[in-house]
């Protein structure tokens, strides 16, 4: 077989079994939703139980395409830095792209979330005293601190 048919079959292949994939990562997870029943919801939604269009378009959809969209910009990125450099086992290391994923999650895990109030933001005469007792974990400061060195990638262990 020549290299050139090699290679488009591979690539069908690859496209065959990411068809496979997304189907069976939208039927499967707690609720079991049947072939037939996500390819009604695509094509006639007025057919399928509020309950299965739901979880198929508010949920599992998104998180596949999600899934799909960061592996393929994972593959790109990846092949753009082999080519950049000419090198095929660049790693992510040699322009700091690891260090910048890092900081965004740094940035990330640090955050205050939406919506959480912190003492000293409430107002003193409506809010009730807060506890004395302390949570620990991740909301303290320095476990995220203590997170974020242990995952390091450059921590010796």
């Amino acid at each position: 077989m020549s290299k050139n048919k090699r290679a488009i079959m591979l690539f069908f292949l690859g496209i065959c079994a990411l068809i496979i994939i997304f189907l069976l990562n939208i039927a499967l997870g707690s609720v079991n939703i049947a072939p037939a029943e996500i390819f009604r919801c695509f094509f006639s939604p007025e057919n399928v139980s509020a309950a299965h269009r739901s979880i198929i378009m508010n949920i599992r959809l998104p998180r596949t395409l999600a899934a799909i969209m960061g592996g393929a910009c994972l593959s790109a990125s990846g092949v753009l830095l082999q080519i950049f450099f000419g090198n095929p086992i660049v790693e992510p290391y040699i322009l700091g792209i690891s260090s910048g994923s890092t900081l965004f999650l740094a940035v990330v895990v640090c955050r205050k979330p939406v919506g959480v109030e912190c003492e000293h933001e409430r107002p003193a005469a409506s809010a009730p005293r807060p506890s004395r007792r302390r949570r620990r974990g991740l909301s303290d400061g320095h476990s995220k601190a203590n997170l974020l060195y242990i995952s390091s990638p450059g921590r010796d262990a």
